[in-house]
């Protein structure tokens, strides 16, 4: 048993040891000199800031009505359910769908509009 370890592991350990004992890498081209952290003198590239608010467009104003007139109006027009008619008359054409199954499941259930 210890021959065949010993006819195992000595490969190896010549394999490794030609690898140690070879000339260690050269070191890569010199480059420009990384300035020192420490050295306030030293010279670095300049910063650049993006901001991204830099499109921001405020939006306009909006002139706001008297709350009594509006009151009056939604009243006169038929209250929420006006609203709720508007908005059901024209759905959109990827909720078009969405809603007429809706529709379909609440008229299933017997529920009333």
């Amino acid at each position: 048993m210890v021959r065949l370890l010993l006819r195992l592991a000595l490969p190896l350990a010549a394999l490794w040891l030609s690898h140690a004992l070879a000339a260690p890498p050269s070191p890569p081209p010199a480059s420009t000199p990384k300035p020192q952290p420490t050295d306030a003198q030293a010279s670095v590239p300049a910063q650049r800031h993006d901001s991204a608010l830099k499109r921001y467009t405020p939006a306009a104003p909006l002139e706001v009505a008297d709350w009594l007139q509006s009151n009056q109006n939604v009243a006169r027009i038929g209250g929420w359910r006006a609203y709720a008619r508007e908005a059901a008359a024209s759905p959109p054409a990827a909720s078009a769908s969405a809603a007429s199954a809706a529709s379909a499941a609440s008229a299933a259930a017997g529920a009333r509009p």
